[in-house]
């Protein structure tokens, strides 16, 4: 027997299907934004970002969610989650090795740091750093929207907010 989609997962999926080509450009963007960032080495991004689910975003230090609040006022980053090599290493699917030489990147570069339990945290460096290519991210996300949810991004833009562009 079938689950009955909920009304909200029936337009996602509807909206979705007719979108999937915008989806897959967009994609595609967006992850050669990020391939640039991190010198052509996704699997370095890959752990970066594990690290940061688990240190920045389990703490909820966004608070009102804008980019000011990734600040480098930030101090307590204390990962909420095991964020040892092992754990990276299992969330991300990569090998152990090849986690351990992508975090030693990463710490070379200033964008994570070892606390004396083993626990790897983002750095407000990395943050610095990266603050345009989490504008990209953001981007990305207000095209998908517009794809995904066209009415409430046409009535936003009527109320004065901007609407998304294209991407160059």
């Amino acid at each position: 027997m079938s689950r009955r989609m909920s009304v909200k997962e029936s337009v996602i999926e509807n909206d979705f299907r007719s979108g999937w080509p915008s989806h897959v450009e967009n994609f595609t963007w967006l992850l050669i934004q990020c391939r640039r960032y991190f010198k052509g080495d996704l699997d370095r991004m890959l752990v970066f970002y594990v690290v940061s689910a688990r240190s920045l975003f389990a703490k909820n230090i966004l608070g009102e969610g804008t980019l000011e609040n990734l600040g480098p006022d930030h101090s307590d980053w204390t990962a909420t989650k095991p964020t040892n090599l092992q754990s990276i290493a299992d969330c991300s699917g990569l090998p152990r090795e090849t986690a351990r030489r992508k975090l030693q990147d990463l710490t070379a570069l200033g964008w994570v740091k070892r606390d004396e339990h083993g626990n790897f945290t983002t750095t407000t460096k990395a943050v610095a750093d990266l603050t345009a290519l989490t504008e990209k991210g953001i981007e990305y996300l207000a095209r998908m929207k517009a794809i995904l949810a066209p009415e409430t991004c046409r009535t936003k833009a009527r109320a004065g907010n901007a609407s998304p562009g294209s991407h160059p």
